[in-house]
């Protein structure tokens, strides 16, 4: 810190601390005050020890050790995590270790000093965003108080609809070399996505704002802010520097680039000036780019917006997915669960017809606070097919197992698999027009195999649910009327 010149003000404003180099004094300070393992577990500041036999998953030590500790906290101020930087430059490992995910703690859901610079965004409807914490603590050192950092990620739509709140646009004031220059264009074409409008300060090479600000102080560091340009005029500038793009085939390259980023923006009035703009930088009449950019298949978003089609329904008399079964069983076993489903699994993805009645049903129950059986007496049931199946559902004996079985963990593995294999089939269904020559779908093969590598496990699957959930079409599920539930007997 001292090296650094970051003063005790701005230390003790962000909370700034250390991890000593010792494997259990987080241990030993929760014991005093009472808190378990399983908590410490939980939130992410210990990790279970590694053996063999006997030793193995036995005991847990302190996650951070040995490391400057930067605290981040949610848009009230509360601590849901924190960042810790290694101090010894002899030491192994990453230079940065972040808390995992966490019930409170979500990387895509989380600005750094957010809570610090909400207000100052409200009144001057800008945000300044930079890449690492210590510029952020530069800044607010020096009154530039609306400026926020990604926790150890990429910028995603979800961090670009937080900053919506409270600005309408943003400064992008990224490190200078090659990978701050990329990220820093990949990161404006997700908030020109969003509706934000987006210009990029261009710091001179070997500078990032903590540097800047040391040199230039807080006049100089708003002067390169005021100075800063479009997103598309900084792209330009860095396509020019690369390559030389008023050749021929530099220069179709350098119109395919700008016209995805154009693309992107739900605008049409920031679209038409992004068109002039970039007609008057590469010297071609705007009609020719109106119509590329109009007649061109649009290649794939970062993040795509067509969501996979539900599948078709399958007969009551075909055998039921395993995986909907079971989730049948565990909802009617504990309707409180249906909350999980409500938030991340679209009912059109259940591909059984009786399992999707019963799950709708449930659903409906537990929203009414009525019982199963009040739904399922206005159904149209007259073979009692319907019945039968939710008695068997209830009956079932397979629904817990094993004295550290847990329902939530069960229903959240349940949600992964069947939202996976509906990301495979959209996958399966974009490789074969692929390979009948659509060749701008690459990128959105890719997308989903990411995203189907991401729902393997809980941590990082949430995320790719809660987006999936947001971009799914408004579709019927299927043509099931529920009626009012009668009120509970009291």
């Amino acid at each position: 810190l001292s090296e650094r010149k970051i003063d005790a003000t701005s230390t003790e404003e962000f909370l700034v601390g250390y991890a000593p180099d010792s494997w259990d004094v987080i241990l030993k300070w929760a014991k005093q005050n009472d808190y378990t393992e399983e908590q410490l577990l939980q939130c992410g500041l210990v990790v279970p020890k590694k053996g063999d036999g006997d030793s193995a998953g036995k005991g847990v030590y302190d996650r951070f050790r040995d490391r400057l500790m930067f605290p981040i906290r949610d848009e009230l101020g509360r601590v849901i995590g924190f960042s810790g930087r290694m101090l010894s430059a002899d030491a192994k490992g990453a230079k940065y270790i972040n808390s995992p995910e966490t019930p409170l703690f979500k990387k895509s859901q989380v600005l750094y000093a957010l809570e610090k610079a909400r207000h100052g965004m409200t009144e001057t409807r800008e945000a300044i965003i930079c890449e690492g914490q210590i510029d952020v603590i530069r800044c607010h050192s020096v009154d530039i108080r609306t400026s926020v950092a990604s926790q150890g990620t990429a910028f995603t739509e979800n961090h670009a609809r937080i900053l919506k709140r409270y600005t309408d646009s943003v400064v992008i004031v990224f490190d200078s070399d090659t990978a701050g220059q990329n990220a820093a264009i990949k990161s404006a074409r997700i908030f020109m996505n969003t509706g934000l409008a987006v210009r990029i300060a261009k710091l001179p090479n070997g500078e990032d704002p903590d540097s800047y600000i040391l040199k230039h102080g807080a006049d100089g560091f708003n002067q390169l802010v005021t100075d800063a340009t479009s997103a598309l005029d900084f792209q330009i500038d860095i396509l020019g520097e690369r390559s030389d793009i008023h050749s021929e085939a530099g220069l179709i390259r350098a119109t395919k680039s700008v016209l995805d980023t154009i693309r992107l923006s739900p605008s049409a009035v920031q679209q038409a000036h992004l068109l002039q703009l970039a007609a008057k930088r590469l010297s071609i009449p705007v009609d020719a780019l109106r119509q590329e950019l109009a007649g061109t298949k649009p290649r794939a978003a970062p993040r795509r917006k067509e969501e996979e089609a539900p599948a078709p329904l399958l007969s009551p008399d075909s055998p039921p997915p395993k995986e909907e079964w079971e989730l049948l069983e565990h909802l009617v076993a504990d309707p409180t669960l249906c909350d999980y489903l409500s938030k991340y699994l679209p009912i059109s993805l259940i591909r059984h017809s009786s399992c999707r009645i019963l799950i709708e049903a449930t659903l409906s129950s537990h929203e009414k606070q009525c019982s199963l059986s009040s739904i399922l007496s206005e159904l149209d049931d007259p073979d009692g097919t319907l019945q039968r199946v939710a008695a068997k559902a209830q009956m079932s004996k397979n629904k817990a197992t094993g004295r550290d079985f847990s329902r939530n963990d069960a229903i959240k593995g349940l949600l992964l698999k069947i939202r996976r294999k509906t990301v495979k089939s959209r996958r399966d269904t974009l490789q074969e027009r692929w390979h009948s020559g659509e060749a701008h779908l690459l990128d959105e093969i890719r997308e989903c195999t990411n995203d189907m590598n991401l729902l393997r496990q809980w941590e990082t699957g949430e995320t790719v649910l809660e987006f999936l959930v947001e971009s799914q079409p408004e579709e019927p599920a299927t043509p099931v009327e529920l009626p009012e539930a009668k009120p509970p007997a009291v």
